[in-house]
Parts: C-alpha cells; structure tokens; sequence
C-alpha cells in the first residue's frame, strides 16, 4: 500500500497519457499510420536526432553549470553532466515536475549546496525557458501575418530577440539586484523567516550579465528545439508555413508542461494536431507530434539511463544519519 502511494503519480501520469492517445488514434487507420511514420526521410531523422542530443546534452549542461556557478558552486563539466543526464530518467518519471527534486537533494548531499539554492537551480533553469517561448510567441504574433520562409523568419525572430535581451540588460544599468533586499537580515527572526530571506536574496544576488546568460541559453535551447520541429515536419514531407511554426510552436510547449501526462506525452500530440489541423491530414500530424516527442524528450532519456545508476550509487553510499525531511528541509538550517 506505501508503494502505491509513492508511485501512484507515476501512474497518474501513464494512464493520462493513454487516455489522450487512445481519443487521438480513434478515427486513425493503423494500416495508413506507420507506413507514413516508416516513410520518413531517415537521413534528415538521424540529423535532428544528433541535433537534438547537442542541445538537451552539450548546451543543457554548459547551462547548468553556468546556473550553478553564479550560485556559487563551481562544478566540473563531467559532474555536472552527472547530475543533469544522469537525474534526468528520474524527474521524467513523476508528473509535477517532482521528479526534479533529485537534483538539489544531489547537490546537498554530495556538495554541500543549502537546499534553497538547488531549488533556485531548479526555478532558473525551467523559468529561463519559459520566459524564452513566451518571447517567441509574442514575436510570433507579430511574424504569423507575414508571408516568409524559415530561415527569414528565424533570421527576424532573433534579430527581435536579441533587441527585446539588450533592451532589458540596458534597463538594468549593470545594477545588482542584491542592492535592494526585500528583507533585512537583521528583521530575520526564526527559520521560516530565515529560509525565505535566502531564498529571495539568491535571486537578487544575480547580477544583469548573469540573467543575460540565463536567457541567452534558454532561448538557444528554445530554438534549437523549434530547429527540431521544424527538421522533422521536413523529413515527413509537410508543408507548414514557418510563420505558423513560430505561432503555434510555444503554446505546444507550453500545453506540454501542463501536469497532464508523462513527459508532456499526449497533450503534446493533442496539441499539434489541434493547432495544424488546417494545415496538413490528422494522421500526418499525429506521426509529427510522435516524432518530436520521440526526438526531443524520450531519445535524450538514453543517456541518462546510462548514467543513472552511477547518479544513483554515488547519491545512496554516502551515508546519511539524519531523516531526509531533517536534512535537507531549508527549515532545518
């Protein structure tokens, strides 16, 4: 019965996925489905495969350890690839994100990193890119009337970006936010007091330059996943307008990281097909909604399922003589 319990979200998430496939594929022709999905253009496939590896791998990373730097741990690549790729099959495992506790609770255990300061890796890593798709869609909007090709609207998209970063750097007159405390460390009178004045102050503590890198990564993260869409909407042989890939692009995301669903498995889908359905046949839509979902966030699991258990054995050995709500509570500092 405690098992169940502790992965019932697990299967909340599976059955909802199920559910949502299971309405997508009522009125689909199996027999028409996967010659289409095994029609694809393999060649351009296995580029976005590699493409997408760089992105999730190499620049997730480079991010994470940047993130972590200006919290003040200065990690080494292969570390912190341990702890992003290694963690990663865990936080897809549970809906609401809970799964992605492993990491501060890696980072507390095995660095030392106060408890508060992981969850502020966590809110940075995952608010950077959320900022990022929404300056997509509004940027979007402003594309979707206009008739251009991919690479004029990418070549527009971040031109606009770019503009939209600086504008917001140059507000900031190279003024730390940590100046100005929403608290005084002196007004701070018990642990629950204390706990939140940390975890402000690591917000304001960030310096202009160094949201600049937050947002600057999250928007490459952010394109080369759009890259991705698009690449594989190619390699289907689809014929969508890049200024709808713009438009529609950032709400599938955001519909994605609903708590529906195992990695967004479903309501993504759902979504594809829902926005461009005026654009190309269902059945089409629905191998390109697979496919992404396939490229984007199940493929860069693999890695991590290679690293796991050395996540996992170098988290478990260490021996810990202390509950873990005792020890890694930020109320228990």
């Amino acid at each position: 019965m405690e098992k169940w319990r502790q992965f019932k979200g697990v299967f909340a998430g599976c059955l909802a996925t199920v559910i949502i496939f299971s309405f997508l594929f009522q009125d689909i022709d199996a027999k028409k489905f996967l010659p289409i999905l095994l029609n694809v253009n393999f060649q351009l496939f296995l580029v976005t495969v590699g493409w997408s590896l760089f992105i999730n791998i190499i620049v997730g990373v480079y991010m994470s350890q940047g993130i972590l730097r200006m919290l003040g741990l200065n990690l080494p690549f292969r570390e912190v690839l341990l702890l992003r790729v290694g963690s990663s099959p865990v936080g897809a495992a549970f809906p609401f994100k809970i799964g992605e506790i492993s990491r501060p609770a890696y980072l507390n255990r095995i660095h030392d990193l106060p408890y508060n300061k992981g969850i502020t890796y966590l809110i940075l890593d995952w608010g950077g890119k959320t900022i990022a798709l929404f300056l997509i869609l509004y940027i979007g909007i402003l594309l979707y009337p206009l008739k251009l090709n991919f690479f004029e609207a990418m070549t527009a998209l971040s031109a606009a970006l770019i503009v939209l970063v600086m504008t917001v750097l140059f507000f900031c007159r190279k003024k730390t936010l940590g100046d100005e405390r929403v608290y005084s460390k002196e007004n701070v009178k018990n642990k629950i007091e204390k706990a939140i004045y940390d975890f402000i102050s690591n917000f304001q503590k960030l310096s202009p330059e160094e949201a600049f890198f937050i947002l600057g990564f999250s928007s490459i993260k952010i394109f080369g996943e759009l890259l991705s869409f698009f690449l594989l909407a190619e390699a289907l042989g689809l014929s969508i307008p890049p200024q709808a890939m713009f438009y529609f692009f950032p709400m599938i995301n955001i519909i994605a990281r609903l708590p529906v669903g195992i990695q967004g498995l479903g309501p993504r889908e759902a979504a594809v097909v829902v926005f461009f359905i005026g654009f190309a046949e269902k059945i089409k839509l629905l191998n390109w909604g697979i496919l992404y979902s396939l490229v984007e966030y199940v493929l860069p699991l693999l890695p991590g399922f290679v690293l796991l258990p050395l996540f996992l054995k170098k988290y478990l050995t260490l021996s810990s003589k202390h509950n873990f709500l005792d020890r890694y509570s930020p109320l228990s500092e």
